[in-house]
């Protein structure tokens, strides 16, 4: 499989840098960098609140994902084979999302939400 995607990876032109980014450089200290993206949006606040939510979608995740293992250990006296279905299940959950977003084309709708009801 690598082999075959190395090889379709070569046939993908280059691609030059955009002319108003030729004088740009990359910053590479992450707190600056992240500093300075967050303040320059918080002037628009529809598209701060929009990072903040990303940001606040991923933290959850990332606490729910490092809490599967003892959760499974301790609630339910279970092995690591049980938090790795839990993490999978979790996974498949999360790209189900993706799934309502591609059904909405985009707009911002609660239309397949359960709302309490089984689909």
């Amino acid at each position: 499989m690598a082999l075959t995607y190395r090889l379709t990876a070569s046939f993908v032109p280059a691609a030059p840098p955009e002319a108003e980014a030729a004088g740009m450089a990359i910053d590479h200290n992450v707190l600056r960098s992240s500093w300075r993206l967050v303040n320059s949006t918080m002037h628009i606040p529809r598209l701060f609140l929009a990072i903040v939510s990303i940001s606040f979608f991923w933290a959850i995740g990332a606490i729910l994902a490092a809490q599967f293992p003892p959760l499974v250990k301790n609630a339910l006296g279970a092995d690591n084979t049980v938090a790795t279905l839990f993490t999978a299940i979790f996974s498949v959950g999360t790209r189900s999302g993706r799934l309502v977003n591609r059904l909405l084309k985009g707009q911002v709708s609660a239309r397949y939400s359960s709302q309490g009801r089984c689909w």
